[in-house]
């Protein structure tokens, strides 16, 4: 193949750039990139879009769409067209693509056009099943971060954070509150002069928690309670015979997750203390059900000193 066309979105944003070789009837392969691991290709014939591949997943117009919410990118238009004579020709409909994709462009900027807006968790969590990779956003975004934080932080281009950001939002999982302010300070000033027994209750997202096993693998807990024990139909399922078909229970209260023993046979602990009732968690926590070690772990880290001791 031999490319003919070089560019990038900044200059050819993808309605022009997919109009271009529409109405000149060009026949090719687009191949766009975006971030290192976003990839694309739109094969044209005669002008009509025939096939399209994406790293993403989703009918040939959706394809299309998404290329409008890529945040930058860069193209190559090559001849001949690289398929095969057998290959079936597919017409799929750019006009109705480029309109889909332009909302969605307007849908984006509006939440991604400035990076200092502020992310925070929702006090209420909707039922909703997560990637490893979108729990841990969440986690990061805790009582407050901006995207540029965000992005900093987890060292993340946009073309592989935004997608996530934006089906948390979507979700409802994580609210926009705008800009950045002077406030803060302020009321971290206020906090820390304030009377231990006077703090403020947890914030919201001290409430999301998760729970890590010793191989690394992490189990969100966005529910309001999850029963704990080898068997196969606990919320949380642990196959070791030290652990009681149901063992233990987690529950979500206003002050955060709390952990209790089911009557088990091999006791639960918290920090090497026998749990024998209610005992609040705090982050870092470090739980035994039998044999099994999992720790604990919240949205916002708790510090030391806030910790409940139960």
């Amino acid at each position: 193949m031999e490319p003919i066309l070089h560019g990038s979105f900044e200059h050819f944003p993808p309605d022009q750039l997919l109009s271009f070789f529409h109405t000149w009837r060009r026949s090719g392969a687009l191949d766009i990139a975006c971030g290192g691991e976003r990839r694309a290709r739109v094969i044209f014939e005669d002008g009509a879009v025939i096939f399209v591949e994406s790293s993403t997943s989703g009918s040939p117009e959706d394809l299309l769409a998404d290329l409008f919410t890529w945040p930058g990118g860069t193209f190559t238009f090559s001849t001949p067209v690289p398929l095969a004579a057998t290959t079936p020709r597919v017409p799929i409909d750019l006009d109705a693509a480029i309109k889909e994709g332009r909302e969605r462009a307007e849908e984006w900027h509006s939440l991604f056009a400035n990076e200092e807006v502020m992310l925070r968790v929702n006090e209420d969590q909707p039922n909703i099943s997560l990637t490893s990779d979108e729990f841990r956003v969440l986690i990061k975004v805790g009582g407050g971060r901006t995207i540029a934080d965000l992005r900093a932080d987890l060292k993340r281009h946009p073309a592989e954070l935004y997608p996530v950001i934006h089906k948390l939002v979507k979700a409802k999982l994580l609210h926009v509150e705008g800009s950045k302010t002077s406030e803060a300070p302020v009321a971290a000033r206020e906090e820390s002069v304030a009377p231990r027994e006077e703090r403020v209750a947890p914030s919201p997202a001290s409430k999301i928690g998760s729970l890590t096993f010793s191989n690394g693998g992490v189990f969100p807990l966005l529910d309001d309670v999850y029963v704990i024990g080898r068997d196969p139909r606990s919320d949380v399922s642990l196959d070791d015979g030290s652990v009681s078909s149901q063992h233990a229970k987690l529950v979500r209260t206003e002050q955060g997750f709390t952990i209790e023993d089911v009557s088990s046979r091999n006791g639960t602990f918290v920090n090497s203390m026998r749990v024998t009732q209610p005992r609040l968690l705090a982050d870092a926590d470090v739980i035994r059900i039998g044999k099994v070690k999992l720790t604990y772990n919240v949205a916002i880290p708790i510090s030391a000193r806030d910790r409940t001791i139960g």
